[in-house]
């Protein structure tokens, strides 16, 4: 029986994005099973040490051959490549985020061009999306309708099979467009050592927290549906006063979480390191007494931070929400969602 032939499109390190820490976690499992070839996206950087291993080729090559190309996709700028050649070259896609809207707005509105933005959403949502993209055009900027129509109909109806990482998710989608061929594959990650106290102490000392204070940490990119600003109130509440919250990752700039905290009176016990390297994220794990992972409103994804939070057998705090439901209760604590959420 002759292998499987497969072409994989993703954003590489040195990218900052999860999905491509993801994509090269998943080729040497792929290569094991299959005939695999990476696909180099245009403009895109990938770091000396991916090309040296993989050798990957130019995008025209996408499918050649009879291959199947297998697309990573996410909802940010970094997935330009994987959309043009996944509507292009049709294959089988990876949906890690439901939400595609953000990156339909990152290629239209935020480059000053409405009408591409019109017709790509009335395209996906019909008359709705007709009617959204004219509140946009009059500067109705709010977010609701930004995750309520997820803009991702036309590039799911023609791949060969749609993947995404959790029950809910596959649930969301058939409801959307039952005709679609969807199924679940349970995200996975390598198995990281035992959490390392000393590797945690070092961080600690590194971004200025005591060694013996009680830390809550936020791993990961910090965006507005993160919710690590709704969490600093409670370093202000009676009995807290020595709890200190370690926030790991990049902060998008609509995020200004040290203004937040001058707000709540703790800035002095809010460490935000920005991007760090895959070692000191996961000392950085090891440095925390309990892990938040807040989401809403969501665009779907399945939280590869969290998988790692809870893989190096940390305890974490979630959303009862959407996709954590499909957590197990033992796994972590799950949190109802605030009046203000």
């Amino acid at each position: 029986m002759s292998l499987l032939r497969l072409d994989v499109v993703s954003p590489l390190p040195p990218v900052r994005s999860g999905i491509a820490d993801y994509t090269l976690d998943l080729l040497p499992e792929l290569a094991a099973r299959a005939d695999v070839r990476l696909v180099r996206l245009p403009g895109q950087p990938v770091a000396p040490e991916v090309a040296a291993r993989w050798r990957p080729v130019p995008a025209e090559e996408t499918g050649a051959d009879g291959r199947l190309p297998l697309y990573q996709m996410g909802n940010n700028h970094h997935h330009e490549g994987v959309l043009a050649l996944a509507l292009a070259r049709p294959g089988v896609l990876t949906l890690h985020d439901l939400v595609l809207h953000h990156l339909l707005l990152d290629q239209t509105l935020g480059r000053g061009e409405y009408e591409p933005y019109e017709e790509r959403l009335a395209a996906d949502h019909g008359w709705i999306g007709h009617a959204a993209a004219r509140g946009k055009r009059w500067g109705a900027y709010g977010e609701a309708p930004t995750f309520a129509l997820p803009a991702h109909r036309t590039l799911l109806r023609r791949q060969r099979g749609v993947l995404v990482h959790s029950a809910w998710a596959a649930a969301v989608v058939r409801e959307d467009d039952p005709e679609l061929r969807v199924r679940q594959v349970p995200m996975g990650i390598p198995l990281p050592p035992p959490a390392d106290p000393a590797a945690g102490r070092a961080v600690r000392r590194r971004f200025g927290l005591p060694e013996d204070a009680p830390v809550v940490g936020s791993i990961g990119f910090q965006t507005p549906i993160k919710r690590t600003a709704a969490a600093l109130p409670a370093l202000a509440a009676p009995g807290l006063e020595a709890l200190h919250l370690l926030v790991v990752g990049e902060v998008a700039p609509q995020v200004d979480l040290l203004e937040a905290a001058r707000r709540a009176g703790v800035a002095d016990r809010v460490h935000v390191t920005g991007f760090v390297d895959a070692e000191t994220f996961q000392a950085a794990i090891a440095a925390a007494d309990l892990c938040l992972n807040l989401r809403y409103p969501t665009a779907g994804e399945t939280s590869a931070s969290l998988l790692r939070v809870l893989a190096a057998g940390r305890p974490a705090v979630v959303s009862d929400y959407a996709q954590f439901a499909d957590l197990p209760a033992t796994v972590a604590v799950r949190v109802p969602l605030g009046d203000g959420e």
